[in-house]
């Protein structure tokens, strides 16, 4: 236990399960939800031009590719715009 504490003091990064425990109150957490939601989400997001941060991060956390987007309705300018981020 006491060595578990030491490294968790020395390292200055924090590892991806204790960011889950420790930010677990977000508004929208891209852990909790399905593939189905991300998608839908990045959607939505590119069709209002909102395309933020927690858009991006979706897509590169499931690899959403842009057939999937194409299918939830974006057209080929959407796609085209966007495409930097796709797989």
């Amino acid at each position: 236990m006491i060595y578990f504490f030491m490294s968790w003091v020395t390292k200055k990064k924090m590892s991806k399960s204790k960011k889950r425990i420790l930010h677990r109150n977000n508004d929208f957490s891209p852990l909790c939800c399905s593939r189905k939601t991300a998608i839908d989400y990045v959607a939505k997001a590119v069709k209002e031009r909102n395309f933020d941060k927690n858009a991006k991060n979706m897509l590169s956390l499931f690899g959403i590719s842009g057939e999937e987007l194409s299918e939830a309705g974006l057209c080929w300018e959407e796609l085209k715009a966007i495409s930097e981020y796709l797989d």
